[in-house]
């Protein structure tokens, strides 16, 4: 038969072996002579043609000896320039995986077959392993053109309702050419021996030593029909040869059959793999099935080739039409790029590999590197897939991507006619599949407006081309937009970590940091900068163009607000940036605000009011409340949605990158409106600021440190609500014991001074609560000149009287700082009437009305009336209990506490013992352990234990707190001293006096050093001390306290009473 000539040749065999191509060309129907025409000169292919069934074939092998998909490649390339190929088959051998789901065995068939994850072959490097052992997907492939796989189908369907003809074409192979019976006999079941994957192949080239006992053990297969299966067949650089990695990939991946040349071919050669079982991919391989193995290979494509019609193969389009491919970035590659593996590994394989989206958002704050992380994906494309067109458009404006639009049509030769919307030209060129692969970057899509229009005016996303080969990356400051655009297709880029900034501004600086001091500079100079690309750029770029050392620039950073604001600034040209675009680190957020302002003026409200407080650690309750809710979290959403805030897992708490915060004050303040904002956020906090409940407490601690910001670096300008918002802070820190910065905050609300006999409502709570704080800090001169003023200014105040709660509250107070003088008499008169009086009005705050029953209840106990003052006490605690306050609160504490000294001096020991034992848990319980609190309240109850004869127990309990505080206190710390003291006086009450000696030799060494002769603490201490050496039998030194001591000076009984460490806040 004359032989057809190349244009008649549309499907293409390769075989990698020459027992291969042997087989193949033995199930030929017929055999032709190569064709009378010319093949292309650079082909170097030695070929075979022929017929099966209604189709013609040329049949090509891998040279000898290079095996691999490289060779592969080569082989189907030369093999499409020299004829019009539209499908392939990749014909051979290959190691099968065996399990209980596929039954693979020797002499079986696996065929490629997409299984909607794959597209039926799987690419791999075998030479890289990974984390937890597993090893690395680098691809997956093109499916078979339609036709193969309607055929497969076919052929699969017809295989469930009869045998497939295997067996018929091997025998008409063997009978026709009479040596294939030789080279492709069946070596038996008995031969087909598949080992324990952990089983690794002993020395030799057979399996004559192996351990049968490691066999698998399976069925016996009834009959010697070989079996087809259809699914994934990986293809990788290595033969595999390990039981083990094989059964790991194949469980992930569904891996049915292991070879080495078909990820060559996928992309560029439309083929079906086809693979007869020779092995199973371990060590324990040889060669004695191959020729049978490559033999069902070949079979299996005569009766796959005898139902695929003509007619359909005609209607594909040629293989060997080359497309060409297109490239259009305006950006040179960053060659001092670092960093963002993990970013740029998701992109390529959601893309590229699992190919299981075709379009992608990368998304992060501006300035933090996502045009970066574009660009360098976009060169990474065009090295790795040299098929794929990459082009760019920018979404800044619709000006910019029309002029993009006209770049692309001029790298694809397009002519434009005059007034022709170049979008839409764009859009339909790439949207036919002649172009090929393509991957378009749609950069800085930051604007809603623009991307999907407004007022009845199309966006830019309605001339983007759709495409089965075409794919799309979005940059974007906004979540919401990419969210719009790619669904969960996005990758989140954030600030580098600590190794990629430095290297970014090593690479960056003419500097080279090489000592220590500098390294350490360096870390400052990133934390200030928050690691973000932008702001090591442009601080790279400053230093270099000032010629400054990263020590001088971080003391400008760290100088003024007003050095920062300059410095960040400053432009910083960058050759990665476009034309006309900010490089200034504080303004490049400056367009996202006006857009925010825009479009969501609620979220622009709250940028402002964050732009006053603190950057970070913002609680959600503080911000403005937008009604109705649902606006207010759509406005929250906004700014997270620019990545301006972020919320903390789990919380309703929010952080404000610090660049970003400075950023806002500068919009603000170019937008004219400083003042006016902190004067409004001032006002607000003074509305919203928790004063009251002590439940409150965690609420008002989250907001403090955003009102001290507030009244810090805000102006001084003195106005109502300044005043208000100060009260009660001070206020509050009053009744958490921060009794220092209460005062701060209380002299900073008061506005009057102690001759004005007219102050204002707000101004008595001021100087009431200011009393308080001199009153906790025992600086009784200043409690008198705040206070008696106010009180003797009563009558001549038409809006006080001396029945005025304020007078009352002042009275309280004064009565105090009386009783402390000595003035005991005076002090219980003006209590008795301040108690008498708040009890029957209405308007008495409970907590001025309980303060007032305390001192009461002190002066009854100073003054012998203990019994009064334990029934006063009894009576206010049960009021409290029925109105269900709970026992830690504090002003319950504070009246247990009141009441467990009343009980004391009234000789009630054992209800002392109890209610020192409640107290001391309560504050356990409340506070760590190792807060030194706790030792007041310790000390405090091992006093009343000594009182009940319970010295031993007294001492065990502060030998364990005086342990505690030795690890977190100094051995001169006056509270670690007095516990020392008090375990001390416990031991000489147990009758260990030696102990109690060595114990307060220590004491009164220290207190030597730190107090004055006189000071209560230091006397108490030297008179317990000679008690102890007394009671030793030790002599003591003249002048010293001793027990003969009837009437020891008053001082060392106020000491006695008095040593206990002071509650620390």
């Amino acid at each position: 038969m004359e032989a057809p000539g190349r244009e008649s040749y549309a499907v293409g065999i390769i075989c990698a072996l020459a027992l291969e191509m042997a087989a193949v060309r033995a199930i030929l129907d017929e055999a032709f002579d190569a064709p009378p025409n010319k093949r292309n000169a650079s082909d170097s292919n030695n070929y075979s043609f022929g017929q099966i069934g209604s189709h013609n074939v040329v049949v090509a092998c891998l040279p000898a000896g290079v095996m691999g998909k490289v060779s592969a490649a080569s082989v189907a390339m030369d093999m499409m320039h020299s004829f019009p190929i539209k499908v392939g088959l990749m014909v051979g051998v290959g190691g099968g995986v065996w399990s209980e789901k596929d039954d693979v065995r020797l002499g079986d068939v696996v065929v490629s077959q997409p299984d909607g994850m794959h597209g039926g072959v799987v690419q791999w490097d075998f030479g890289k392993m990974e984390a937890e052992g597993r090893f690395r997907r680098t691809g997956t492939l093109n499916k078979p053109p339609t036709p193969l796989l309607s055929a497969l189908q076919n052929l699969k369907a017809r295989h469930m309702l009869e045998d497939s003809k295997l067996k018929t074409h091997l025998t008409e192979m063997w009978e026709k050419h009479t040596r294939t019976a030789k080279t492709f006999p069946y070596p038996g079941a008995s031969n087909d021996n598949l080992y324990e994957a952990s089983y690794s192949h002993p020395l030799g080239t057979t399996c004559a030593l192996c351990d049968k006992s490691r066999l698998v053990q399976r069925n016996t297969r009834e009959e010697t029909i070989p079996q087809v299966h259809y699914g994934n067949i990986a293809s990788g650089d290595e033969v595999m040869k390990d039981g083990v990695t094989r059964d790991l990939i194949a469980q992930e991946e569904g891996i049915l059959c292991f070879e080495m040349e078909a990820a060559g071919l996928m992309d560029r050669f439309p083929c079906v793999v086809i693979r007869g079982i020779c092995d199973y991919a371990d060590s324990h391989k040889n060669k004695q099935w191959q020729p049978y193995a490559a033999a069902t290979a070949a079979c299996y494509c005569k009766e796959l080739l005898g139902v695929i019609e003509p007619h359909a193969v005609a209607s594909l389009p040629s293989a060997t039409q080359p497309m060409t491919r297109y490239e259009c970035i305006p950006f040179s590659r960053n060659k001092k790029f670092v960093g963002r593996a993990k970013e740029l590994d998701i992109l390529e394989t959601a893309l590229f590999v699992d190919q299981s989206t075709q379009q992608m958002a990368i998304v992060g704050l501006g300035g933090v590197g996502k045009t970066q992380v574009a660009l360098t994906f976009a060169y990474s494309v065009m090295d790795n897939h040299p098929d794929v067109s990459v082009l760019w458009l920018s979404a800044m404006n619709k000006e910019a991507y029309e002029h993009g639009c006209r770049e692309i049509a001029r790298i694809y030769g397009i002519r434009l006619a005059a007034n022709v919307d170049v979008k839409v030209v764009i859009r339909e060129r790439l949207s036919l599949k002649t172009n090929g692969p393509w991957l378009l970057f749609v950069d800085n899509a930051d604007d809603s407006d623009i991307v999907f229009g407004a007022a009845g005016e199309a966006g830019l996303l309605s001339y983007l081309p759709k495409s089965s080969e075409g794919l799309i990356v979005y940059t974007t400051r906004n979540h919401e937009i990419a969210q719009s655009l790619a669904r969960n297709d996005v990758v989140e880029v954030s600030g580098l970590n600590i190794d990629d900034a430095t290297a970014m501004l090593w690479l960056a600086s003419t500097h080279d940091f090489k000592n220590h001091e500098e390294i350490l500079e360096v870390m400052d100079l990133l934390d200030e900068l928050d690691h973000l690309p932008l702001a090591i750029s442009h601080a790279a770029a400053y230093i270099n163009i000032n010629h400054l050392s990263v020590s001088e620039y971080l003391g400008l950073l760290r100088n003024s607000k007003e050095d920062l604001t300059y410095i960040m600034s400053q432009e910083m040209r960058d050759s990665t940036r476009y034309d006309g675009s900010t490089s200034a680190v504080a303004t490049t957020w400056l367009v996202s605000f006006k857009q925010i302002l825009h479009r969501d003026p609620d979220a622009a409200d709250l940028l402002q009011f964050m732009s006053c407080i603190e950057w970070k650690a913002i609680p959600r309750s503080i911000l403005p409340v937008v009604e109705p809710a649902a606006r207010m979290t759509s406005a929250i959403g906004t700014l997270c949605s620019y990545s301006f805030i972020t919320r903390r897992h789990g919380e309703q708490t929010f952080d404000m990158h610090r660049l970003v915060h400075l950023a806002a004050q500068i919009w603000v303040n170019k937008c004219g409106r400083t003042a006016e904002v902190h004067v409004q956020a001032i006002k607000y906090l003074a509305e919203i600021f928790p004063v009251g409940q002590w439940e409150d407490r965690a609420i008002w601690w989250s907001y403090y440190v955003h009102v001290w910001k507030l009244i810090r670096v805000g102006s001084g300008e003195r106005y109502d609500e300044r005043v208000r918002l100060c009260f009660k802070v001070g206020t509050r820190l009053l009744r958490d014991q921060r009794i220092k910065e209460a005062v701060q905050w209380l002299e900073e609300s008061r506005e009057w001074s102690p001759g004005d006999r007219h102050p204002s409502m707000m101004q008595c709570q001021v100087l009431l609560q200011l009393g308080t704080a001199y009153m906790a800090l025992n600086q009784g001169e200043d409690v008198v000149k705040v206070l008696e003023p106010l009180c003797e200014g009563v009558g001549q105040n038409i809006t006080l009287g001396i029945h005025h709660p304020h007078s009352l509250a002042a009275q309280s107070m004064l009565a105090e700082v009386y009783a402390n003088r000595g003035r005991d008499e005076d002090a219980q008169k003006m209590l008795e009437f301040v108690v008498m009086t708040q009890e029957r009005l209405e308007e008495t705050r409970k907590f001025d009305l309980l303060a007032s029953q305390r001192r009461l209840a002190r002066v009854y106990t100073k003054t012998g009336q203990a019994m009064e003052a334990v029934g006063l006490l009894e009576r206010v605690i049960l009021v409290e209990r029925r109105a269900q306050v709970r026992p830690e609160d504090p002003s319950m504490i504070a009246l247990q506490e009141a009441l467990a000294t009343a009980c004391q001096e009234n000789g009630e020991v054992e209800r002392t013992v109890e209610l020192r034992a409640l107290l001391s848990e309560l504050h356990r319980q409340e506070f760590p352990e190792d807060d030194h609190g706790q030792g007041e309240y310790d000390s405090a109850l091992a006093s009343a234990l000594i009182a009940n004869g319970q010295a031993t127990k007294a001492v065990e309990l502060m030998k364990h707190v005086v342990k505690r505080a030795t690890q977190t206190l100094t051995e001169e710390d006056t509270d670690r001293l007095a516990l020392v003291y008090h375990l001390a006086v416990a031991y000489q009450a147990s009758g260990q006096p030696e102990i109690a000696v060595t114990l307060l030799e220590q004491v009164v060494a220290v207190d030597a050093k730190v107090l004055s002769e006189d000071h209560p603490d230091r006397i108490a201490s030297e008179r317990e001390l000679a008690k102890a050496r007394q009671a030793c039998g030790q002599e003591v030194e003249e002048g010293s306290w001793s027990l003969t001591d009837t009437a020891a000076p008053e001082q060392a009984q106020r000491g006695l009473r008095n040593r206990s460490p002071r509650l620390r806040l």
